[in-house]
């Protein structure tokens, strides 16, 4: 691996899809660099290739094994337990509502009213 490829994975974030026309703009290289030193990425499994169609390829980060690992055992873990819930807003200090928020109350108050006092 030489600087150019280093310089390249030190630009790459996880998840993300690059190609090879935004790195070389970024590097400030050639095109034809930045597709040379991508490709010898590829070859020692760094980066992979994720979309590939006539006139482009897309290039994905590699997940690490530390990476993998992490993920494994947090998806072993089981899934977050949630509770949903509808959001609360307090008044505080019974200022008085303006605008939106006075039509809305003003709206439900008026809902409350025809159902009787339920």
């Amino acid at each position: 691996m030489n600087l150019g490829s280093t310089a390249i994975l030190a630009h790459m974030r996880q998840g993300r899809e690059y190609s090879v026309t935004y790195l070389a703009r970024l590097l400030g290289q050639p095109a034809s660099m930045t597709r040379r030193l991508l490709a010898e990425l590829v070859k020692e499994g760094l980066v992979q290739t994720t979309t590939q169609t006539s006139w482009s390829t897309v290039y994905i980060l590699t997940p690490t094994d530390a990476e993998t690992g992490s993920q494994a055992s947090a998806e072993g873990a089981g899934p977050p337990v949630t509770i949903a819930t509808s959001p609360m807003k307090q008044r505080l200090g019974g200022a008085e509502l303006q605008g939106y928020e006075a039509s809305l109350s003003r709206h439900r108050s008026l809902a409350m009213l025809g159902r009787g006092g339920r």
